[in-house]
């Protein structure tokens, strides 16, 4: 990434655009991903179906977000559009509720782990991205 970083003149609009466009449709995939897996999850939680509820809806707000996300514009791409890092926890209505009075401090710093866990553990760019290396 380093050198992506370091050599960034040397690629084009087109370049920075296919990385921007492989990144929002891992995010919208990965929003969907989020959404059936908690559905999954949680189909038979009758104690707290209210929260369920919510936290269905917020995600499924999430996902309507990201799909609303703009093709990134293979002319004008650049550097920044590809550092744009999304992130579903982000999301407002899905970051209003975590920070309600729905979930204690442990809990958000539990889920807050949990999330970084899992952000460490995806790719940020294509594969094709890290190798790359100096010519």
């Amino acid at each position: 990434m380093v050198y992506l970083v370091k050599n960034r003149g040397s690629f084009g609009p087109k370049f920075w655009c296919s990385i921007t466009s492989w990144q929002i449709e891992t995010y919208r995939r990965f929003c969907e991903k989020l959404l059936m897996e908690y559905r999954e999850a949680t189909w038979d939680m009758l104690d707290d179906r209210d929260g369920v509820e919510n936290f269905t809806r917020a995600l499924e707000t999430a996902v309507k977000r990201a799909h609303a996300l703009p093709d990134p514009d293979p002319e004008k791409a650049r550097l920044s559009d590809a550092f744009s890092i999304r992130n579903t926890y982000d999301d407002p209505d899905v970051k209003a509720l975590i920070d309600s009075d729905r979930f204690t401090p442990g809990k958000r710093i539990e889920l807050q782990n949990a999330v970084q866990d899992l952000l460490l553990r995806q790719p940020l760019f294509p594969l094709e991205c890290y190798a790359i290396q100096r010519a």
